[in-house]
């Protein structure tokens, strides 16, 4: 009816704010389907995202190596591999971790001794064991005497990659609940903002009713937000299917305006 005659929502105004809730986290479930989908089905950092992260790696030859899955260094070093989008990665070699150098709203990632630990400004919030990573990484020359950068870089990716999908059901979930909350917020800015802007002109109906129908008259603007984000339109064909979902808004607001001036309040 939204999409057809939309003026016919006038019927619906009485509805609980229990169905409408409902009804509109039905749409946000649908326009996250696309991020659900992702995290299902990701397998690993993509070709695009290791040329990024291997143009953006400072490789130095180091006193180092990983050996039977713990660091060990000639002499104590520290020395950053990568920093990037809050994400960085570090070595550190010294007897004792001080968390104090790893400050900022970032997630450090530290390899000290037999460990991986995540740092986040100034505390540990993960230890990861080294042996528990991909095996590779247990063996590892970072003077490079032995080790070639590609054996470097594929022993680093191979260990995330195994890292990222062991703790898929802990950033999945995680994930996919912020779209959907996103998706939330974003539609009821919009049904908000249109009722704001209708009831300036019909004081006499219930902000809760104006609510109601117009998150009802919105279903097109929903779907439309849904196909784009499982399609990424073509911006002009956005904007039309844009003004066509704003349509259907207009034409219950005609039809509000139609009774409002066939039964005036009474004084």
């Amino acid at each position: 009816m939204s999409i057809i005659a939309p003026q016919g929502l006038i019927r619906y105004r009485k509805d609980s704010w229990i169905r409408v809730w409902f009804y509109t986290l039905i749409f946000a479930i649908l326009m996250s389907a696309s991020t659900l989908v992702t995290v299902i089905m990701y397998d690993g950092l993509s070709p695009q995202e290791k040329s990024v992260i291997q143009n953006n790696t400072a490789i130095t030859a180091l006193p180092c190596a990983i050996e039977n899955a713990v660091l060990i260094c000639d002499t104590p070093t520290q020395h950053t591999y990568y920093d990037q989008n809050n994400i960085v990665f570090h070595i550190d070699s010294n007897p004792t971790l001080q968390t104090s150098d790893y400050t900022g709203l970032r997630y450090h990632f530290v390899i000290h001794a037999r460990d991986v630990h995540v740092i986040f400004s100034s505390m540990i919030v993960e230890t990861i064991p080294i042996a528990s990573l991909d095996s590779k990484i247990h063996q590892l020359d970072l003077s490079f005497t032995t080790t070639t950068e590609t054996m470097f870089f594929d022993a680093i990716f191979d260990s995330v990659n195994a890292l990222v999908l062991s703790y898929r059901p802990l950033w999945g979930p995680i994930t996919v609940g912020f779209r959907i909350i996103s998706a939330l917020l974003l539609f009821n800015f919009f049904i908000i903002l249109n009722a704001i802007l209708i009831r300036s002109r019909f004081r006499v109906i219930p902000f809760k009713q104006l609510y109601v129908m117009l998150t009802y008259a919105t279903s097109l603007l929903f779907v439309v937000l849904i196909f784009d984000s499982i399609y990424q339109l073509n911006f002009i064909l956005f904007i039309l299917f844009l003004f066509v979902a704003f349509r259907q808004t207009s034409r219950l607001a005609l039809e509000l305006q139609r009774r409002v001036y066939l039964n005036p309040p009474k004084e």
